[in-house]
């Protein structure tokens, strides 16, 4: 994975992802972003795998798997770079993430 667990976390959070669609997520972070793969990896069906996609896509306001990608990569990167989550500071900035869109 591209980014460290506890980022995935708060930002799976932060866009309300299901498990299904965190998973789909998570394949997509490890550079599996074709459907015949991530059919194979689910054991489910195509249609399934495009449906749960274009939810993300809604819940995310975005339109392609490599935004998904960009976006997921650009914010944890954010994230960790701007407080560390112990700090008082982090933890508003947490706070103010799950509230606003600020990204």
């Amino acid at each position: 994975m591209v980014i460290a667990e506890r980022e995935f976390f708060l930002l799976a959070e932060r866009y309300g992802l299901s498990p299904r669609q965190r998973e789909l997520v998570r394949h997509v972070l490890s550079g599996r972003l074709e459907d015949i793969e991530l059919t194979t990896l689910m054991a489910v069906a195509r249609s399934t795998v495009q449906e749960q996609f274009n939810r993300i896509f809604k819940k995310m306001h975005i339109c392609s798997r490599t935004e998904v990608l960009r976006r997921f990569v650009l914010e944890a990167q954010l994230i960790n770079s701007l407080h560390p989550l112990t700090s008082v500071k982090g933890q508003r900035y947490l706070r103010r993430l799950k509230t606003d869109s600020i990204l």
